[in-house]
């Protein structure tokens, strides 16, 4: 029996090593597109989030649980997006963010990597990488995009300005996944 329960333990362990093509078998911190909130945190807990909502629409909001948390391994904070009124709190996106003060060269060696395993485990995606220029020189972000007829996972690498870092904005690695209906609306509602 004891076999049997390490076999499954390692089976899924390694599950998204495998070739994939959809989104929901890509995980950050091991929660995935379509889990509910609920299974990783109380009620009372989710309450405590900070709760954000985009100004064009309030179809979905974010959950912010703040920085250095305990039950993360990879990223420094973890951002959840689900539907309004979603008593499951079931995951429409998941977005994972670990800062880089003034070592962005760091950040574009780890997001390489993250980048090359994604490549690797998950097939038939659409890649693109671009660069993306903030407004009033405040920096830009190297980023590359996944996408899948599912969603989209997008790793990026953000270089802000001197000017923003001196009022408080951290170079930081980001690696978000989306549902293709939270895309769509990000894309097309969100901020109208």
């Amino acid at each position: 029996m004891k076999s049997l329960l390490l076999i499954l333990i390692l089976t899924f362990s390694f599950q998204t090593l495998t070739k994939a093509d959809d989104i929901r078998d890509f995980e950050i911190e091991g929660m995935s597109i379509g889990d509910s909130l609920l299974d990783y945190f109380s009620k009372s807990e989710i309450d405590s989030f900070k709760k954000h909502y985009y100004k064009g629409n309030k179809k979905y909001f974010r959950l912010n649980i703040g920085k250095l948390n305990s039950n993360f391994n990879e990223f420094e904070r973890i951002d959840f997006e689900v539907k309004n009124n979603d008593k499951n709190f079931k995951l429409e996106a998941i977005n994972g963010i670990f800062n880089y003060k003034k070592n962005i060269e760091e950040c574009y060696s780890r997001m390489k990597k993250i980048v090359g395993e994604i490549s690797s485990s998950l097939e038939k995606s659409k890649t693109k990488s671009y660069v993306f220029e903030y407004p009033d020189n405040g920096g830009k972000s190297d980023v590359t995009d996944f996408a899948y007829s599912t969603g989209l996972i997008r790793v990026w690498c953000t270089n802000y300005s001197k000017k923003k870092e001196e009022i408080g904005y951290a170079d930081h690695l980001g690696v978000a996944i989306q549902s293709i209906n939270h895309f769509n609306w990000i894309d097309n509602e969100a901020h109208k």
